[in-house]
């Protein structure tokens, strides 16, 4: 079975894009509570750059200010967001590039000689 987006490909000129690393989209799946999911999407649907605005995020994601704030904290203590000094850092745990997601029992397969996280994406 193929996909056909329909969503892309009558999207109107000046709707907005986001594009997200399958494995951090998929391992977020797996790991984030739903609140904390709907924040993370919202947040990493951003480019670099983006002006935060509280507000906004909480209105994109439909979420309240104490929602907000524990899906904030969920997405700090697992690993998917870092926050330094002014910035929001959107991560993803580098065991999100061990598992196989095509294997049904998504176990990691192998540790991964990685130097470097923030070359992931």
């Amino acid at each position: 079975m193929l996909i056909h987006n329909n969503i892309m490909t009558n999207k109107p000129q000046n709707d907005r894009f986001c594009q997200y690393p399958e494995r951090a989209l998929i391992y977020s799946f797996y790991n984030l509570k739903y609140n904390a999911l709907r924040l993370y999407l919202v947040i990493a649907g951003q480019k670099s750059g983006f002006t935060v605005d509280e507000h906004l995020l909480r209105t994109r994601a439909n979420i309240t200010i104490d929602e907000y704030n524990k899906s904030k904290q969920e997405l700090i203590e697992k690993g998917f967001l870092t926050v330094d000094e002014d910035i929001l850092k959107i991560t993803c745990p580098v065991i999100a590039y061990t598992f196989n997601y095509d294997r049904p029992e998504n176990q990691p397969t192998e540790k991964l000689n990685i130097k470097d996280e923030e070359y992931l994406f």
